[in-house]
């Protein structure tokens, strides 16, 4: 389960470190912050970032809070540290799906599980899943498996045969000798 943790914690810093970056990629020729026209410029962003720049150019106006036509550097933290408390969407998700297909392993299979549930995911219905929200999701789905692996559990499944490793084969040839010479000893008395 501390993996699976660490897998969503993984999940929503790679979304803000990677749009941090991008943003400040794409800001770094306009000291005012980030308007559409530096999207222009995004050829020379890595094949993994594009997906960020994405979604930063589909959410502008929305990241916009001024509406300046420009995205500043304190937008773009108030939008990271919302995505830190409200979650992430499903789009950002699915942003974040196409950027992650560059990656293997617990983390995309995550990211998979995710968007494949999010409705599941999204306990409180605000169109967002947090970090809390997966990981009960997790605890959850890791419950029902362990409930339904024991409901498949069959006695026939136990082994019978267990043995002492202290007492070696011979000793116990040994020993039933012993008795039952002391048995016929006994009753030939």
């Amino acid at each position: 389960m501390y993996e699976d943790k660490y897998n969503s914690n993984q999940l929503f810093l790679n979304e803000k470190f990677g749009l941090q970056r991008v943003y400040e990629t794409l800001a770094k020729n306009n000291i005012n912050g980030l308007s559409l026209d530096d999207f222009k410029n995004e050829n020379h962003l890595s094949v993994d970032n594009i997906s960020f720049a994405e979604l930063l150019k589909t959410n502008f106006t929305n990241l916009d809070a001024d509406k300046n036509q420009v995205i500043s550097e304190q937008e773009i933290n108030t939008f990271l540290n919302s995505i830190e408390k409200q979650g992430l969407t499903r789009d950002q998700l699915k942003a974040l799906s196409v950027q992650d297909a560059f990656s293997t392993g617990d983390s995309k299979s995550l990211l998979s599980t995710v968007i494949e549930n999010f409705a599941k995911i999204d306990t409180d219905h605000d169109g967002h899943v947090s970090q809390d929200e997966i990981n009960a999701y997790k605890l959850n789905k890791e419950i029902e498996d362990k409930k339904a692996e024991l409901y498949d559990f069959k006695t026939s499944n136990i082994s019978l045969f267990y043995s002492d490793s202290s007492t070696n084969s011979t000793d116990s040839a040994d020993e039933a000798a012993n008795v039952n010479e002391n048995q016929t000893t006994t009753s030939d008395s």
